[in-house]
């Protein structure tokens, strides 16, 4: 057999595809680290810039986080690059320049209920974000683990909602506010994370036109998918505001209103709004008829 033959048909149609680099390149070089690790002796050990990693504490939409070390300020962190599974090479660029968004949001609030970020940089030909490495869980993980009594729900969405607002005051829209973008760290604060669909205030000089709803590719789904497209941010219909179905862009009264959502649905065990789909619970917000809450 030929060596042509041996090779996969996608690679002979596009010879460029295997041979370039790309982020998930850190995570093929985490496994081979690991197995010379266990073949060879020693710790598993890689870098991506400066920072040493130390393994992998989960993947999103767009990103998967690693743990590292930082030996210049002696600490870790949490380092983001990009999700190779979750995106295509056509939206490789755009998941980039997504990235580097969310490092200038973040980077431009700092308050304490906020997860801040330390520094973005370029590994193989797309990028990593480092920020605040926060031992603990995402808020949704939190409500999971135990009956959580009333006044400590509430507790933490008041952090998260100054969270919310800090970055509101430095003119940014987090887009997609809801429990799995807050982390509760094991010293017992709400941090907002997850700046990845952040945008600029429509106040501000810098606001773009760019939340577009596209019903037909919506109507099936479920409604607590997550919904991104290339050219569109579109968030969680779960907790969009009514607007958000239109052309109206993402502003701060579209953030409370998913946090309002959220709140409901974290005292209550179920969302303000019927509908066992997106299209039934996207007209139930419409219609802004709320759920009388369970005795």
């Amino acid at each position: 057999m030929t060596d042509e033959a041996r090779e996969p048909r996608s690679a002979r149609e596009d010879p460029l595809r295997l041979a370039t680099p790309r982020s998930d390149d850190v995570e093929a070089r985490r496994a081979r680290s690991a197995i010379e690790g266990r073949l060879f002796g020693g710790a598993a050990s890689f870098r991506v810039g400066r920072y040493r990693v130390l393994g992998r504490l989960g993947a999103g939409g767009m990103g998967v986080v690693y743990r590292a070390h930082d030996p210049e300020l002696a600490r870790d962190v949490a380092v983001k690059v990009i999700n190779s599974d979750a995106i295509g090479d056509a939206e490789w660029a755009t998941a980039s320049a997504r990235l580097v968004r969310e490092a200038r949001a973040m980077a431009r609030v700092a308050h304490p209920n906020v997860a801040h970020v330390y520094d973005v940089g370029t590994v193989d030909h797309g990028v990593f974000l480092a920020m605040e490495l926060v031992d603990g869980e995402s808020l949704a993980s939190w409500l999971k683990a135990a009956a959580r009594p009333f006044k400590d729900v509430l507790r933490m969405y008041v952090e998260a909602g100054r969270g919310l607002a800090a970055a509101h005051a430095a003119e940014m829209i987090h887009r997609d506010f809801k429990p799995e973008n807050v982390l509760v760290g094991n010293d017992g604060r709400a941090r907002v994370g997850d700046f990845g669909l952040a945008g600029a205030s429509p106040h501000a000089a810098s606001s773009s036109q760019d939340d577009v709803v596209e019903a037909a590719e919506i109507d099936g789904s479920a409604v607590s998918g997550t919904l991104t497209r290339t050219g569109a941010l579109l968030g969680t219909p779960k907790y969009m505001a009514p607007e958000m179905d239109g052309d109206s862009a993402a502003s701060e009264k579209s953030d409370q209103f998913a946090f309002c959502v959220a709140l409901y649905e974290s005292l209550y065990g179920r969302p303000p709004f019927e509908g066992d789909n997106v299209a039934r619970y996207r007209r139930s917000v419409r219609r802004g008829k709320v759920l009388p809450p369970p005795a």
